[in-house]
């Protein structure tokens, strides 16, 4: 990739020559650039919230859609497991919780800890938590209890311009 740097203020900017070039176009020429392609977001379902999408290196992903949440509900990893299993959803992985917390909004979930479907690589008897109170993300015991959210997740089938 071609860059090119430019004196700003007595700072220095590193571009893509490629971007600068097109926003010289656009600004001078009055030639609009397209804009970059964004995957294609399906209508969240009855009572779903669409929380975010998730692209990996290679180019593929997913949608996050967040299930209806039932306050209080708490229990042990595999009881939550089967419980998202048979609600035809999953827990979401350590990723997916971030992305929940980090669009939550005000009231959404209760300030405590969330399994996700991710196990402690090191300890079997372990496996991963969103928290959120605080963000965070930790390992709990997994015959301990803690909240439940269900997540359903659509592939990124194509993008729109």
């Amino acid at each position: 990739m071609n860059t090119t740097t430019l004196d700003v203020g007595g700072a220095q900017l590193t571009v893509a020559t490629e971007a600068l070039f097109r926003a010289w176009l656009e600004k001078n020429l009055g030639i609009p650039q397209p804009a970059a392609p964004q995957p294609i977001q399906p209508a969240p379902g009855e009572g779903e919230r669409y929380v975010g999408t998730i692209i990996r290196a290679d180019g593929t992903g997913h949608h996050i859609y967040r299930l209806p949440i039932e306050r209080g509900k708490k229990m042990k990893w595999a009881k939550a497991m089967e419980y998202a299993k048979e609600k035809g959803a999953e827990l979401p992985d350590r990723v997916e919780g971030a992305l929940m917390y980090a669009t939550r909004e005000d009231g959404e979930y209760e300030p405590e800890w969330y399994w996700t479907r991710e196990q402690h690589a090191g300890y079997v008897d372990y496996a991963w938590c969103q928290d959120f109170g605080g963000g965070g993300q930790g390992d709990d015991r997994k015959d301990g209890d803690c909240r439940v959210v269900l997540v359903r997740r659509v592939a990124i089938q194509s993008f729109s311009h």
